[in-house]
């Protein structure tokens, strides 16, 4: 029997504090190791969120992984244009989020920034960053105890009918949050 999968609607989408050095989510977050990537898992994600944020596949980047040691943990930037729905674009990588930030700017230059250390006093205004994580095992992060217990407590919020099932396992969760 399949597990029951929960939803996440547009505007609710979980965000676990990840930035926070020394705590359990910081590390499991931005813990380094070796590991074998399976992209087919990510693919699956990636499809989640571009489906979720409605992102085409030409306003995104995928940054390859270099050497055999990175973020086991996959992350991921999606740049909104606050004036123009249309106008949004996306990267992910097992690197940091300033350097995906910085690939998009150099790939779409049709943005108008050169890069993070140029961006104009009125970027704000104009522009919206989400930051994120991907499962690379694409299996509810449950291989990171911390921000699997984390999610779980966000998603027992917004769905407290489906507390039992969360708890127990008995729910596929997403394999991706905000941070």
């Amino acid at each position: 029997m399949s597990n029951k999968r929960i939803r996440i609607e547009i505007g609710e989408t979980p965000i676990i504090p990840t930035s926070n050095p020394g705590t359990a989510e910081h590390q499991e977050a931005h813990k380094h190791k070796e590991i074998l990537i399976d992209e087919r898992l990510i693919d699956e994600t990636r499809k989640d969120i571009f489906e979720h944020y409605q992102i085409d596949n030409e306003h995104t980047i995928l940054l390859p992984a270099a050497g055999e040691k990175k973020r086991e943990i996959r992350a991921f930037i999606i740049i909104f244009n606050k004036e123009n729905n249309k106008e949004k674009y996306y990267a992910d990588g097992h690197t940091n989020h300033a350097t995906m930030l910085d690939a998009i700017f150099l790939k779409f230059s049709n943005i108008g920034i050169a890069n993070t250390h140029s961006l104009p006093d009125d970027f704000d205004e104009k522009w919206e960053i989400k930051k994120g994580f991907i499962d690379p095992y694409n299996n509810g992060f449950r291989e990171f105890s911390a921000i699997r217990r984390r999610f779980e407590e966000e998603l027992i919020k917004k769905n407290p009918n489906d507390k039992e099932d969360i708890v127990e396992g008995k729910t596929d969760i997403p394999s991706w949050f905000l941070s």
